[in-house]
């Protein structure tokens, strides 16, 4: 999904010549470098707007379910050949 959203940036005078520096190394626009940092920055935000839950809780719920879905460890088998 697509959303425009037009946005006046007013920095201090060193951002400025940094983006247009990160653009040229990344060969897309300042506006493409801005959209890129507001995205990772906003990560949660995002997640929460669109109800994903939240990697945090991810990651516990797949913790919980290998531990509850792990029997005993498996021991060593000795080799065919020992």
């Amino acid at each position: 999904m697509s959303e425009s959203v037009s946005l006046t940036i007013v920095t201090a005078t060193d951002v400025a010549p940094a983006l247009r520096l990160r653009a040229a190394k990344e060969g897309t626009s300042p506006a493409a470098v801005v959209n890129a940092i507001l995205r990772q920055a906003l990560a949660a935000e995002m997640d929460e707007a669109t109800g994903t839950p939240p990697l945090a809780d991810v990651i516990q719920d797949i913790t919980k379910a290998v531990g509850r879905n792990s029997g005993p460890t498996a021991s060593r088998r000795p080799a065919p050949d020992e």
